[in-house]
């Protein structure tokens, strides 16, 4: 593996061939992380939440229904987003029914439904990848074209239905998944 420094102008241009040669043989692969869609709205009047206004989100509950310390509480703010939604869904049971069904908005309104794109996000996703590995649980790349097909963790992949699609690998789940189903697996 080679590592390149961009900002290095040598080792960015280097890349940058590397790259057109990796797109022309069709085996460049992205991974997409919140920056790609954090800020975007959604049709439901929100917007893609960014990676830290998730971790707040998570941790209002935390720190309101997990009975933790103050010090606790510290402690687990220092933690990984995927760590804090450990923790979340360990006192989830906690949570009273009205703030679940709260939080359950918050994932709908602010995660799925899109219909506006940035140009950026346009110009990337026009490109046709051989697949592309997301860590976001928006819909924003489904959303955008019907030709990225899905592929989240714990469900089978339909054979037949996504011969002609590119697969999106969403590593950490599916909003729309969690919405549909209110099955834990499928969000963070």
């Amino acid at each position: 593996m080679e590592v390149l420094n961009v900002k290095i102008e040598s080792e960015r241009h280097r890349m940058l061939e590397l790259c057109k040669n990796l797109c022309k043989k069709k085996s460049l692969i992205p991974v997409i992380g919140a920056g790609f869609s954090a800020g975007t709205p959604t049709d439901n009047g929100g917007h893609i939440q960014s990676a830290k206004e998730l971790r707040d989100k998570l941790l209002e509950y935390i720190a309101q229904y997990s009975q933790y310390d103050v010090e606790d509480i510290e402690n687990i703010k220092g933690k990984s987003l995927s760590e804090i939604a450990s923790v979340f869904w360990d006192i989830f049971d906690r949570i009273p029914d009205e703030r679940i069904n709260e939080f359950f908005q918050y994932i709908s309104t602010n995660f799925q439904d899109i219909s506006f794109f940035k140009n950026c996000q346009k110009v990337f996703l026009s490109i046709n990848w051989p697949c592309v590995f997301t860590l976001n649980y928006d819909t924003l790349i489904e959303n955008f074209n019907k030709k990225y097909y899905p592929v989240i963790p714990f469900d089978k992949i339909n054979k037949y239905h996504n011969r002609d699609k590119i697969k999106l690998y969403k590593v950490h789940g599916d909003a729309k998944r969690y919405c549909a189903t209110s099955d834990s697996k499928y969000l963070i």
